[in-house]
């Protein structure tokens, strides 16, 4: 993953640069980059006429929304904590698989 290159950068630098830093930078393009690969799939599969799926109703929609927020946690508990000092990037990891 882009983590593991930031971490690896840090060390590469002296440990001058910030670990937290480069996770809050690498968030955007991030999301960014996750974005345009939804638009190009959703373009393609337009382009080719690929069968659409079935309609899921709001209330289902919503049960699978919050289901899904204990995944989603995972990366708030690593940002956070490493922001707000309460661990370093490895002790995030180990958070993070124990979560």
């Amino acid at each position: 993953p882009p983590s593991h290159n930031a971490v690896l950068y840090s060390l590469a630098a002296g440990g001058s640069v910030s670990i937290a830093a480069l996770f809050m930078a690498g968030v955007l393009p991030g999301l960014l980059m996750g974005l345009s690969l939804a638009v190009l799939c959703i373009y393609k599969a337009h382009k080719h006429g690929y069968p659409k799926g079935e309609v899921i109703p709001l209330r289902q929609a919503l049960k699978i929304c919050a289901e899904a927020l204990w995944g989603l946690m995972t990366m708030v508990i690593i940002l956070g904590g490493i922001l707000s000092g309460v661990f370093t990037a490895n002790e995030s990891a180990s958070i993070a698989v124990i979560w």
